[in-house]
């Protein structure tokens, strides 16, 4: 858990943007989120020749990045209520019913201008997060291992 705002993050990947070094590393950048190759030769070959080492890209649409912020921020199992509207745009009315629903089955509360997830709240979104993300990434990462510049990978 982080609680209160003078708390450091534990984790690059909740931040709204990063940039990961070395093979394997992902970077959330404006607009995309790239994975660099896992091959450790392929990336320092890559590099010598004065070539990015980016073997994957998944690009955001506007709408898209505003859920990749909203699912980190329920990650940090504390949401600014007040950030909505500037992060999802006209998606921020279907994001607060989300958000209001959490509240309903007492998952989050509301805590000032913020949503904190409750003890059961932090319990569903980790275990609902291994069933669906880690495969994701599970399957990101099997094929990225196995081909150095993989053309895409279905997930």
């Amino acid at each position: 858990f982080r609680r209160g705002q003078d708390k450091p993050r534990y984790s690059s990947v909740t931040r709204h943007g990063y940039i990961g070094v070395g093979p394997g590393a992902g970077s959330h950048l404006p607009g995309e989120f790239v994975l660099n190759t896992f091959d450790l030769q392929s990336w320092q070959e890559s590099l010598s020749a004065g070539s990015s080492a980016i073997a994957l890209r998944l690009p955001f649409v506007d709408s898209m990045s505003g859920w990749w912020w909203l699912y980190w921020r329920i990650y940090d199992t504390r949401i600014p209520l007040s950030h909505l509207e500037t992060m999802l745009g006209p998606d921020a009315p279907k994001a607060r019913r989300l958000l209001n629903w959490l509240t309903a089955a007492r998952l989050a509360r509301e805590a000032g201008s913020w949503l904190e997830l409750t003890e059961a709240g932090a319990f569903w979104l980790h275990l609902a997060q291994n069933y669906f993300a880690l495969d994701y990434v599970n399957t990101i990462w099997t094929a990225a291992r196995r081909l150095p510049w993989p053309e895409e990978v279905a997930i």
